[in-house]
This record gives C-alpha cells, structure tokens and sequence, in this order.
C-alpha cells in the first residue's frame, strides 16, 4: 500500500500555501488524532477539502505567493544585516564612551 501522497508537479507550493492557511490549519486540527502526540493518518489526510481554483488560476497564485515568501525571506535577511550592525555600532560606542573618547557631551532632560 502506497502511504505517500502524490502532488501534481508544479503545484506544490499551492497545497503548501492552502495547507498553512488558517482554513487548512482548521481542517487538519480537526482530523488530527491526539494520543499522547497529534498524528493524521492517510486515511484522515485525504478527507481535507482542498477547493481549487482553475488551473490558470492556481500558477498565478502559486507565482505571486512565491514571489511574496521571496520578499519576505529577503525582508529578514535585511533585518537580520541591520541588526547586526545595529549590536556592532551600539558595540563600537559603547567602547568609546568607556575608553572617554566621545566628544560631544549629551544632556539627558526629564
């Protein structure tokens, strides 16, 4: 018996994107068998209700949503630089300010 579940090629990332979406978090949640650790058997896997849209339809989604996770995983790249040079700088003046070599004074005002 073939416990595997085949995806049509190139529609992938679509049944990903469906399955992580809240509706597909739902349908999974309600399926899945807790007994001591949550599993879903096959047999449960295939009773998730998967509407698709037109074949057209489903590569756009599938392009945009690719497009977005690409923008997102470039997001935290960036994020992740700038922290880094954020901890460096707040390093490098921190050193100064200890070593007195800050040279302009501030006033701190309540």
């Amino acid at each position: 018996m073939d416990r595997n579940i085949r995806v049509m090629s190139g529609l992938e990332n679509l049944v990903d994107f469906i399955l992580m979406s809240a509706f597909g978090k739902e349908q999974i949640e309600e399926r899945a068998k807790v007994a001591g650790q949550p599993k879903l058997a096959l047999m449960r896997i295939k009773t998730i209700e998967v509407s698709l849209p037109l074949l057209a339809e489903q590569h756009y989604l599938v392009t945009y949503l690719d497009s977005v996770k690409a923008k997102v995983q470039e997001l935290r790249r960036v994020q992740e630089e700038t922290q880094r040079e954020i901890e460096a700088m707040t390093a490098s003046v921190l050193d100064k300010a200890l070593r007195g070599r800050c040279k302009k004074r501030f006033d701190y005002k309540k």
